[in-house]
C-alpha cells in the first residue's frame, strides 16, 4: 500500500490545477475541501497499515509543532470567538486548512515514493508551468479565459456585460471583478485560490529550478515561463518571490563574480525579451509600472501597522480567535480590506501565544528543510518555503496547504541523502528502522 498511497498523493498534488478545475466546474465543489477528503482517507489507511505492521509513525519536530498550533486554533475558536459553534464541529474540521496540512504532511513523512512516479511528476510539473505562462499571456486580451468566476454560469457573453450587471447591483457585488479590472491575472490557478498563482506556481518553479539534471534549454524555458507568470500576475509580492527563489542559483558557486556577471547579462536579455513581447502583445509597460508597481496600494501595508497598534492591545494574549472585531472593521473601512501584513494578522487573530507557536513551527520547518538541503545539495524545497515566509510581509496567508508547498516538502524528503527502511521490510524484523544512503535520482 505504501507505493499506491505515494502515487495517489503525488498524483493529486502534481495535477492539482486540473483537479481544481474539474472539482469546481463539473463537481461544483471546492477543490481544497474535496482534496481534504482524499487526504483524510489516505491518513486513515496509513494509520491502519502502521498499526497492522506494528510500526511507529514518523513525526518530525516541525510536524508536532504544527499539530499543537492546529489544536490551539481549535481551542481559541471554541472559547474566544465561537467560530466552531457557529460553523458546527464537522464543518469546521472539514474546512480547516491547518488540519488538512497536518494530515497531508504526516502522509508525506511516512510514505516512500518510487522513482518512476517522481520522474513523471517532474515532467508534468514542467509542462504545467509552460501552460500557466501561455494562459497568462492569453489573459492579457481575454481576462476571462480559463478563469473561475460567476459569469461562467450567468449567461453573459462578455466580461464587460457582466461587469455592468454587477455595478447595477451595488459596490459590494463589484468586488468580484475588481481584481480583473485592476489587471491581476491568476493564470490557471483561479480554480484553486486567489493567491495560488504565487504560492503554487513559484513553489513548483523552485522545485524544478533546483534540479541539477534539468537540461539547459528546459531551464531557460522554465525561468522564462515562471517570469511571465510572475510579471503578468501584476502582484509585487509574486515578483519579489520570483527573485528570492531565483537567488538559490548562487548557492555553491565557486566563481560567484563570474556567475553574477552572467546573471546580470541574463536579466538584461530577459528584460529585452519582455519588452519586445509586450510591444508585440500591445501591452503598455509604462502604464503597467505606473498603475501596478508604483501604485499607492503599498500604503495599505503601512496602514496595517497603524490599525494593528490600535486593536492588538485589546486581545494581546489569545487574540480574537480568528474573528474580525467591529473596531478593526471600522478602522479599515474605506481604506483597505484587512490588516495586509500576515505576521501582524497572526498576532491580531491568535495573540502572543498563537503567534509564538506558529513562528516556532515555521522556524522548525525551515531548519528541517535546511538540514535536508545541506545533506542533498538540493535547495528547491527550502527556498519554496522561504518565499512563503517572505510573502507574509505583504499579504495574509498562514496556511501551507498549497499543492506547491506540500510538493516542496515531499521532494525534500525524497531527495535527502538518507531514507528509512521500515522494520517489516528487513526480514520481518520489528527492531528500530535501518538508515541507508540513498543515491539522488536527479543528481548530475
Amino acid at each position: 500500500m505504501d507505493t499506491i498511497r505515494g502515487r495517489i498523493i503525488l498524483g493529486l498534488l502534481s495535477t492539482f490545477p486540473i483537479f481544481a478545475y474539474v472539482s469546481v466546474q463539473y463537481l461544483h465543489a471546492d477543490a481544497n475541501h474535496l482534496s481534504g477528503l482524499i487526504i483524510y482517507a489516505l491518513l486513515f489507511e496509513l494509520i491502519f497499515t502502521k498499526f497492522r505492521l506494528d510500526e511507529n509513525l514518523r513525526i518530525p519536530k516541525y510536524l508536532t509543532l504544527l499539530a499543537f498550533f492546529t489544536l490551539y486554533l481549535f481551542i481559541v475558536k471554541i472559547f474566544v470567538s465561537d467560530i466552531v459553534a457557529n460553523e458546527g464541529l464537522f464543518k469546521y474540521l472539514y474546512h480547516d486548512n491547518f488540519l488538512r496540512a497536518t494530515a497531508a504532511l504526516l502522509i508525506i513523512e511516512n510514505t516512500r515514493f518510487d522513482k518512476q512516479a517522481i520522474n513523471y511528476s517532474l515532467k508534468f510539473l514542467f509542462w504545467v508551468l509552460i501552460a500557466a505562462a501561455i494562459v497568462s499571456v492569453i489573459q492579457i486580451n481575454d481576462p476571462l479565459f480559463f478563469r473561475n468566476g460567476g459569469w461562467l454560469d450567468s449567461g453573459f457573453g462578455s466580461f464587460e456585460a457582466y461587469e455592468q450587471y454587477l455595478k447595477s447591483l451595488g459596490p459590494y457585488y463589484y468586488d468580484d471583478v475588481t481584481p480583473i479590472h485592476e489587471g491581476y491575472r491568476y493564470s490557471i490557478y483561479s480554480w484553486v485560490s486567489g493567491v495560488s498563482v504565487g504560492m503554487d506556481a513559484l513553489a513548483i518553479f523552485s522545485i524544478l529550478l533546483a534540479m541539477k539534471s534539468l537540461p539547459r534549454i528546459k531551464r531557460y524555458l522554465l525561468i522564462l515561463a515562471s517570469g511571465l507568470v510572475s510579471i503578468l500576475s501584476s502582484s509585487r509580492w509574486i515578483m519579489l518571490n520570483f527573485i528570492a527563489i531565483f537567488s538559490q542559483r548562487f548557492i555553491g558557486r565557486k566563481s560567484s563574480f563570474i556567475y553574477a556577471f552572467k546573471l546580470v547579462a541574463a536579466l538584461v536579455t530577459f528584460g529585452l525579451l519582455i519588452t519586445i513581447s509586450a510591444s508585440v502583445l500591445g501591452i503598455d509597460l509604462n502604464k503597467f509600472f505606473q498603475e501596478r508597481l508604483l501604485s499607492d496600494s503599498a500604503n495599505t501595508r503601512f496602514y496595517a501597522f497603524e490599525v494593528f497598534g490600535k486593536v492588538f492591545p485589546d486581545n494581546p494574549i489569545f487574540g480574537t480567535g480568528g474573528a474580525d472585531t467591529e473596531k478593526m472593521l471600522a478602522l479599515i473601512q474605506g481604506k483597505t480590506s484587512q490588516i495586509h501584513v500576515g505576521w501582524l494578522k497572526l498576532l491580531y487573530y491568535y495573540g502572543l501565544v498563537g503567534g509564538i507557536m506558529y513562528v516556532i513551527f515555521l522556524i522548525s520547518l525551515l531548519q528541517h528543510l535546511y538540514r535536508r538541503a545541506v545533506e542533498s545539495s538540493y535547495w528547491g524545497s527550502f527556498f519554496a518555503l522561504l518565499a512563503f515566509t517572505i510573502a507574509n510581509f505583504t499579504l495574509v496567508e498562514l496556511s501551507i496547504f498549497y499543492h506547491g508547498l506540500l510538493l516542496a516538502v515531499l521532494y525534500s524528503r525524497y531527495l535527502s541523502n538518507v531514507e528509512e527502511i521500515a522494520p517489516s521490510e528487513i526480514s520481518g524484523s520489528k527492531s528500530r528502522p535501518v538508515v541507508y544512503q540513498k543515491e539522488l535520482a536527479f543528481g548530475e
